[in-house]
């Protein structure tokens, strides 16, 4: 975009909700009709009812004029005490050896959504991910997390 702005969506996006035609070329394109995605972004199926680690992905390092953003949207619950904790980490290594939590949300319990106060680079991390913590009998989760560079505000 002009304002250099960049997303990641660890979640879901369907294009028939948006009314949105895809791409079939675009690189990272899901299989199956109605995904949503453009080059640079992250998508998942949604529904999480176990504990586990997004898949990493390259996203580049955040320079000092720029600052990262995050939000979480529970959009179905179900289960018995169900709870959900989700992190943002970044690593400099593809494999994780070494992550750095960039933001937590604060535990959800039912549909809703949040958004963190945004980081301000540099960050010289290049790899992030989603982290999913799920408790609970028989919980589900369908969840949309994103985070974003964008241009640092300007006084």
């Amino acid at each position: 975009t002009k304002t250099g702005a960049k997303l990641l969506d660890f979640g879901l996006a369907k294009a028939r909700a948006l009314g949105v035609d895809r791409d079939p070329s675009a690189s990272m394109m899901p299989t199956g009709a109605g995904s949503l995605t453009a080059q640079g972004t992250i998508l998942g199926t949604g529904a999480k009812t176990a504990t586990a680690n997004g898949t990493g992905r390259q996203f580049g390092t955040l320079a000092g004029t720029k600052s990262i953003f995050a939000t979480l949207h529970v959009t179905a619950v179900s289960g018995t005490l169900p709870t959900l904790d989700v992190l943002i980490q970044s690593d400099d290594n593809a494999g994780f050896a070494s992550p750095t939590t960039r933001f937590t949300f604060t535990q959800l319990t039912a549909v809703g959504s949040q958004y963190v106060n945004p980081i301000a680079g540099p960050l010289s991390d290049d790899y992030w991910r989603a982290q999913w913590t799920i408790g609970g009998t028989a919980p589900s989760f369908t969840i949309v997390v994103v985070a974003g560079f964008a241009n640092n505000a300007t006084a």
